[in-house]
């Protein structure tokens, strides 16, 4: 089994209750469907969208339920702060469904930087 860190989950607590988003196609498909993809997500952050956070944290949390976890989520992530308390969290999760569900620092870790050397010699 693939540990959390690897795989990519962020772990909040919402509610008094840790909550794993996991970064999973399904989630991706749903914000790519809600928002047009993943970037425009980060601008409704910048904008600090309610609506955008807490649609971003109910696809992490269950993907395949999003319009019934909006519903149980939403006053739980206002009382937890919105965006002071999940902003960071939910950039995260994003980013590890842009490195295609795998820790994003992780990944950029284990990338070797390009030299610009075009000729493998």
């Amino acid at each position: 089994m693939t540990d959390r860190l690897s795989s990519g989950e962020v772990t909040i607590t919402l509610g008094g209750r840790e909550r794993v988003l996991r970064p999973t196609l399904d989630a991706a498909r749903k914000i790519n469907a809600k928002f047009g993809g993943i970037a425009p997500v980060y601008n409704q952050f910048i904008q600090q969208d309610i609506d955008a956070l807490i649609y971003v944290l109910a696809a992490g949390i269950d993907a395949k339920r999003v319009e019934r976890t909006l519903d149980e989520i939403a006053p739980l992530v206002f009382a937890g702060g919105l965006f002071q308390g999940y902003g960071q969290p939910a950039i995260q999760f994003l980013r590890n469904i842009s490195a295609g569900g795998r820790d994003a620092d992780a990944v950029a870790e284990t990338e070797e930087p390009d030299d610009g050397d075009a000729d493998p010699e």
